[in-house]
């Protein structure tokens, strides 16, 4: 009878194998007992995949099922990399145990002894428990840590999520931004249905520097919320920003907690940067601007009328808001910093800066 090409796709993966293997890898430090377990106990675990009736067949095809897992798969032995096995020797005994020389057995059939390329971190990870991940977090690759954030989003787990993310992160490191990445995509998606505030305040504590520009959103929904002190505390993180949710987002919630001088000041800063939102928020009636096909230009037009469109509700709700505002613009910038709290810009300046540089 013809030996039967281990890799013939009647013998496939399946889920269930793949997860009986992956469950067993972090109890065998070895290939060789790791491939021993596969042969010994998979064609009798598994019937519906090891077809053959030669008991022989069925450990030669489970032994190169298995020998493919184990050069893909992340070893803890070996700080969750993978650890190939060399290629055997033609005239080497088969690695398959049948015996033979390779080159007159396993050798005969290519595609069994090539390994195939996989990324099995997604089927790895829900085998073993969270408590596990978190003890091992710090010899994980990045890869790995973007697996494991992604089931743990998944399960709304956000306290071991933090616990796994937050000593490594900042933008600036390449390696980081993978699982930034993720987190980013969750919020884009609406991945996170009711947690999707909490998700933007934990990227904002992971990620300071905001590259996706979640504190525009973020700075509106708080005001929205009355949630004014949180609003103004993230945009006094960002004291130069050209966002306009932020320089007139912290301006209205400094407003609305009566900080005047710190307010007056604030303002003073946004005017300097973006006169035009003041203008769209104090006009009774505003036509829409024109599209810019080379995207929308900061300090402009479109910028102003868009601000105005989300949150001029928010402006007109609170008392002579709108009225102070004139009454600064008319006063103008630079004698609204020397008449207000003008070091608090400075400080809230510098404040960011020694954040930057890592100091508390």
């Amino acid at each position: 009878m013809r030996k039967p090409d281990p890799s013939d796709p009647s013998v496939a993966f399946s889920v269930d194998l793949v997860n009986a293997a992956l469950t067993e890898l972090p109890r065998n430090r070895s290939a060789l007992t790791f491939l021993r377990w596969a042969q010994e106990s998979w064609p009798e675990a598994f019937p519906h995949i090891f077809t053959a009736n030669n008991p022989e067949y069925n450990k030669t095809a489970a032994y190169w099922m298995a020998r493919g897992l184990w050069n893909n798969a992340p070893l803890p032995a070996n700080k969750f990399r993978p650890k190939p096995l060399p290629d055997p020797k033609r005239n080497a005994p088969c690695p398959c145990g049948s015996g033979l020389k390779h080159k007159a057995c396993c050798a005969r059939f290519p595609s069994a002894s090539k390994t195939p390329s996989l990324n099995l971190w997604s089927e790895f990870v829900p085998t073993q428990p969270e408590e596990y991940w978190l003890q091992v977090a710090s010899q994980l690759p990045m890869v790995g840590v973007s697996a494991i954030g992604a089931w743990l989003l998944e399960r709304e787990r956000w306290k071991p999520l933090v616990e796994l993310l937050e000593p490594r992160f900042t933008w600036v490191i390449e390696a980081n931004r993978p699982a930034l990445r993720l987190l980013a995509n969750g919020i884009y998606n609406e991945h996170w249905g009711g947690q999707r505030e909490s998700t933007i305040r934990l990227y904002l504590r992971l990620s300071p520097n905001d590259n996706h520009g979640f504190r525009t959103e973020f700075i509106d929904r708080l005001l929205a919320d009355g949630e004014d002190a949180e609003a103004v505390e993230v945009a006094s993180r960002y004291p130069t920003d050209m966002y306009a949710e932020v320089a007139y987002g912290g301006v209205l919630g400094l407003y609305r907690l009566k900080r005047l001088a710190d307010a007056e000041a604030a303002l003073a800063s946004a005017l300097e940067r973006l006169p035009k939102v003041a203008d769209y928020l104090l006009a009774e009636e505003a036509a829409e601007p024109e599209s810019d096909s080379r995207g929308l230009a900061i300090g402009g037009d479109r910028q102003a009328w868009l601000y105005r469109r989300t949150m001029r509700d928010e402006w007109l709700k609170t008392t002579g808001a709108l009225d102070w505002l004139a009454a600064v613009q008319q006063a103008g910038p630079r004698l609204a910093l020397r008449r207000g709290a003008k070091n608090w810009l400075t400080d809230r300046r510098k404040a960011v800066q020694e954040r930057l540089k890592g100091k508390p």
